[in-house]
């Protein structure tokens, strides 16, 4: 017998972080920050949605990242991404940008993969200053250039004042963020995808979570093992909600 599917609009490969962003409410995280596990994985990629994917950067597409950095799981995040090119379902990976060009093999190997990488252009760690992530950056989109990859890469900004001549070439996506409201209107309508349209995400616990700023799982419907077929519905930060939009 064929199993519902779901809506997934995340796939969280891990729960950890190295960085503060503004907008993310990691540090208020108390679940435990982990990596998925394959049989995690492999079930959620089985309960997945393919009919009804979430519409990102103007195509269907399934976030490998909720509230974690995706490359700190080293190689390991290559299995992924090979399962997701092997099922044929398009993704896209967020990043804070510290870890580029630390590491050639895996620059290659991520440039290698036809995918979206979201890279965050903000001073998120205290180890790590703006001008020296931008170098990070710059020496990933030369990379990117010398192989012609076909990763397609958005530089995410929150600075609508950043200074884009400080980036290396043309080949990457601009998207810009500002703050707006998700929250209840007052009658009780609301702008949400998740609450208007039925979408959750996989957190690397397994847990199956309502809203994409749940970092702690409190929106839990089942996990993907057992999971609570049903409608989502408005949690207690709803009517209170602070965004990040897409511009």
């Amino acid at each position: 017998m064929n199993e519902k599917k779901i809506k997934f609009y995340q796939i969280e490969l891990t729960s950890r972080c190295d960085a503060t962003c503004s907008y993310c409410p990691h540090g208020t995280m108390s679940r435990k920050k982990k990596d998925i596990t394959p049989d995690i994985f492999e079930q959620a990629i089985k309960l997945l949605d393919r009919e009804n994917l979430w519409t990102n950067f103007g195509m269907p597409i399934v976030e490998l990242h909720s509230f974690g950095e995706g490359l700190l799981m080293k190689e390991k995040l290559f299995y992924y991404l090979d399962r997701m090119k092997e099922e044929e379902i398009p993704w896209s990976l967020s990043s804070n940008g510290i870890l580029l060009s630390q590491n050639p093999q895996m620059d290659k190997k991520l440039l290698s993969y036809d995918g979206v990488l979201e890279i965050s252009i903000e001073n998120t760690n205290r180890l790590v200053s703006l001008d020296e992530k931008v170098n990070r950056i710059n020496s990933f989109l030369k990379l990117h250039e010398e192989v012609n990859s076909k990763l397609i890469i958005y530089l995410i900004v929150f600075d609508h004042d950043f200074d884009f001549s400080r980036i290396y070439g043309s080949n990457y996506r601009r998207s810009y963020y500002g703050k707006h409201t998700w929250g209840e209107n007052d009658e009780g309508g609301s702008n949400c995808d998740f609450l208007t349209k039925d979408y959750f995400i996989v957190q690397s616990n397994g847990n199956i979570a309502s809203c994409c700023f749940d970092a702690t799982g409190e929106t839990s419907y089942g996990d993907v093992f057992n999971p609570i077929y049903t409608t989502n519905e408005s949690w207690r930060k709803c009517k209170s909600c602070k965004g990040n939009e897409m511009c």
